[in-house]
């Protein structure tokens, strides 16, 4: 029997397209990202979150332009990139549960998505340094 491994290439479709989801709607409809976390919308946070899924749906294009690529110094930075980029957003997601800002139960989500693709980053990257 084989074991079905999921490729890095298919792990970086997995965060393009998750990526242009979340950043695509903090991006279209900043109201309802808004009001996903928990939080009362103005004209202000409007702007915060489409600057935010900027930053978001450009993190995807890149893991998607770069998903097949051989080049294993490309390949690390864009998966140390995209560790930092998720394991920082988990930990400003928990300073905003632990200092009160945010609920838990609107957190669960992007906490989720944050964890596993910080653990598929690492598992790819330590996967080429070892090889």
């Amino acid at each position: 029997m084989t074991k079905n491994k999921m490729s890095r290439s298919f792990f970086l479709l997995l965060t393009a397209i998750v990526a242009l989801l979340f950043g695509g709607m903090m991006l279209v409809a900043p109201e309802k990202a808004s009001q996903n976390f928990g939080m009362a919308f103005n004209p202000e946070i409007g702007i915060v979150f489409r600057w935010l899924g900027v930053m978001i749906v450009s993190s995807g294009i890149l893991n998607y332009m770069v998903r097949k690529d051989s080049s294993s110094s490309t390949i690390k930075s864009v998966l140390i990139f995209t560790a930092i980029f998720h394991g920082l957003s988990l930990l400003i997601d928990f300073i905003a549960i632990g200092q009160g800002i945010l609920k838990i139960e609107n957190l669960i989500p992007g906490v989720i998505v944050h964890s596993l693709i910080v653990i598929g980053s690492v598992f790819y990257l330590l996967k080429i340094q070892t090889n």
